[in-house]
């Protein structure tokens, strides 16, 4: 709903702001040591990429979550609609026998 999509887009301007840090600090780093600029960038990137990969993980934990649901509810659902026919089968029997009582008790 809307608070998943704002909570995203809260993420995503914290993320910005992040980026935009480390560009500084990177930058700053470069102008006294090269590689020390190029270690943090890839110390940087590793993060946001283990990140991802969490975010990831977690996305496929709630899509499973919804299958499961969903399965149970189809389950529940089948069981419901078994119940339905049982008791519409136990009606018509009990409709037919009344039936019957009337048209013996007529004759």
């Amino acid at each position: 709903g809307g608070g998943a999509a704002a909570a995203e887009e809260l993420g995503e301007a914290a993320l910005w702001v992040y980026r935009v840090a480390f560009e500084e600090i990177r930058r700053q780093v470069e102008l006294q040591c090269r590689d020390r600029a190029a270690l943090l960038t890839r110390v940087w990137d590793h993060f946001f990429l283990l990140v991802e990969l969490r975010s990831g993980m977690r996305y496929e934990d709630q899509l499973s979550e919804i299958h499961r649901d969903r399965h149970a509810l189809k389950v529940a659902m089948d069981e419901k609609d078994a119940e339905k026919t049982r008791l519409r089968e136990e009606l018509d029997a009990i409709d037919d026998r009344h039936r019957d009582e009337l048209l013996a008790a007529e004759r």
